[in-house]
């Protein structure tokens, strides 16, 4: 099953139990989390063998592993 955080967020206790935080919580996580994403894929990519210029299409997906 594919879920977005669009469709999460409209249902915060299916939201809640799958990733453990609130609407309100994960996007705080997200707002400190992405700078640190986005410095280090700039590293992962900026290397002299490069064929691409940095910056073309970019996808964010973000995994949460629930162990039952």
């Amino acid at each position: 099953m594919i879920i977005s955080y669009a469709e999460l967020k409209k249902k915060p206790r299916i939201l809640k139990g799958f990733a453990g935080v609130t609407a309100a919580e994960f996007e705080e996580l997200e707002a400190k989390a992405e700078p640190l994403w986005q410095d280090q894929e700039f590293k992962r990519l900026d290397r002299p063998d490069r064929k691409r210029a940095i910056g073309g299409v970019s996808t964010k997906l973000c995994l949460f592993g629930n162990n039952y």
